[in-house]
């Protein structure tokens, strides 16, 4: 859907709700992938805004900190200039060039239209590897397409038909202020929002839950049986000594919370399982990697009749970890994977994200949830996935925590979580004591899949070695990896999964040939 207001063309894609009020002169967008709760999410937000009728720069900077994290909002000061403002956490794209007189504001790159790709833009897809749960490059303006930057998530943007971005402020949510005064008062606000994300899914009977036996997933589960909704578990089984316990949590807890539940084969849905479907996305995703455990989760809630996936993501980062410090930017990649001039693209690309001081900070909640995948499950299945943990309210909670645990002197866990539902939780999550670490999982996804890993990157060998990625290199560190050996020339496995997930995006795009498409820089 194409709307136009001024100087503005607005594309929103039919998957994403959208909603204008008028203010004036002035035309405010909301925009949100959760269509059923818009209409509160948009009043919720304007009352805790200024008054909706001339809105400033410093008014939407202002009441971006009421924006739900999932949502964003388009406001048009003029026929010339707009202001946008993105969450954090934010499950769709926007995109943003100018034509003319015009600015255009996108939430699908017109990749197929153009096909005038950007070498710097696909260089820098490889340098987001580089930091820690970075699933959308957001520290780097540039995209794959020549003449098209981002929407920073976690921002609030000014931007000029005539001149471009003119100013750009980061929505840091520490800066709300606390809301609590002890413990007491945040387990009684953590009880408050998990009312209210059930009551946020009241819509619809019936949902899937991703039922891992975890307590983010557990939580996500108690949150939607609270306001009578029937649920279906799903699990993964894997047959391996060191999983040898999950199972009988997983079972327990389903007991436990009354949840018939579906087991599947783990062993199938490896990391790099080559999968039937392949999403044409707007930028390469690492979450490519499990994109077929993925799809068969969506594929069973849409067997199910069943358009909500409940998931616990975002549960770590809100209170494993502390909000309040910064997220790291990891060393280089590995200097022979790449000719010359791409490394040094692609390591001028990692010490700018490394210099953005603001836009590392946790508190941004840009770090927290990988939804690359949402609007086109979204779109091609009709099922959407929703985390209590990306909601506005869980978010407070989580500050509060930092807060409090700093005021207290330890470290943020999720003690305060089992203390706050106590009484609904089984024992099996309560008294575990961790889960699985997954570097098993993965080093069998390498030995079971390596051959499908290096037909993926040979597909596209020639527009991969035109940007500088030595595909024979990449050869040599998958047959290592999956031979489980430790590489004299690389510390980890972020060349072949940054450079894999370039490869699945190229040819998702039938980009097999440098001449498939134009370059530019």
């Amino acid at each position: 859907m194409l709307i136009e207001d001024g100087h503005l063309q607005l594309d929103v894609r039919a998957a994403v709700a959208l909603r204008r009020v008028a203010t004036g002169h002035q035309s405010l967008f909301y925009m949100s992938l959760f269509d059923d709760e818009i209409d509160r999410r948009l009043g919720e937000f304007l009352a805790l805004g200024p008054p909706p009728t001339a809105w400033t720069e410093l008014d939407l900077a202002s009441a971006a900190l009421a924006l739900e994290p999932t949502d964003a909002v388009v406001i048009t000061l003029s026929e010339d200039e707009v202001l946008v403002a993105r969450g954090g956490a934010c499950n769709f794209p926007l995109y943003w060039t100018r034509a003319t007189d015009s600015l255009l504001i996108t939430m699908a790159l017109p990749i197929d239209r153009t096909r005038r790709l950007s070498r710097t833009g696909l260089l820098a897809s490889l340098a987001a590897v580089t930091t820690a749960n970075q699933n959308e490059p957001n520290l780097t303006l540039r995209t794959p397409l020549s003449g098209w930057l981002r929407v920073r998530r976690g921002a609030v943007s000014r931007l000029s038909a005539r001149a471009g971005c003119l100013s750009e402020h980061l929505v840091d949510l520490a800066r709300s202020g606390e809301t609590e005064g002890d413990r007491d008062h945040l387990i009684e606000a953590l009880q408050s929002a998990m009312n209210e994300f059930g009551r946020r899914q009241q819509s619809r009977r019936r949902a899937l839950v991703e039922l891992s036996g975890g307590l983010d997933s557990s939580l996500a589960a108690i949150g939607a049986r609270r306001h009578g909704i029937d649920l279906l578990g799903v699990s993964f089984r894997f047959p391996y000594y060191e999983f040898r316990f999950e199972e009988s949590i997983q079972t327990a807890v389903a007991e436990a919370l009354a949840i018939p539940r579906r087991c599947l084969d783990g062993s199938t849905l490896f990391p790099y399982a080559p999968s039937d479907w392949m999403p044409r996305l707007d930028e390469p995703a690492i979450s490519v990697l499990s994109l077929k455990q993925a799809l068969t989760v969506v594929r069973l809630a849409a067997s199910e009749g069943m358009d909500r996936v409940l998931v616990g993501h975002g549960g770590d980062q809100l209170f494993a970890e502390d909000l309040l410090e910064r997220e790291t930017v990891r060393g280089s990649l590995a200097r022979d994977a790449l000719t010359k001039a791409a490394w040094q693209e692609v390591e001028r690309a990692r010490l700018i994200m490394e210099s953005s001081s603001s836009y590392l900070r946790r508190s941004s909640l840009t770090f927290s949830y990988d939804a690359r995948f949402d609007v086109t499950f979204k779109e091609t299945f009709g099922t959407i996935a929703r985390s209590p943990f990306t909601d506005l309210a869980w978010v407070r909670c989580g500050l509060s925590w930092a807060r409090l645990s700093a005021r207290i002197g330890t470290h943020p866990g999720k003690s305060i979580l089992r203390e706050a539902f106590a009484s609904e939780l089984p024992n099996a999550v309560t008294d575990r004591r961790g889960k699985v670490p997954w570097d098993g999982v993965c080093a069998r996804g390498y030995t079971e899949h390596a051959d499908a890993i290096v037909g993926e990157i040979e597909r596209v060998r020639e527009p991969l070695e035109f940007l500088g990625v030595k595909v024979r290199w990449l050869r040599t560190r998958v047959e290592e990896l999956a031979g489980g050996r430790k590489s004299t020339t690389a510390r980890d496995d972020r060349e072949v999964i940054a450079c894999y997930a370039l490869a699945t995006w190229l040819g998702s795009w039938a980009v097999e040939r440098v001449a498939d498409c134009c370059w530019d820089d």
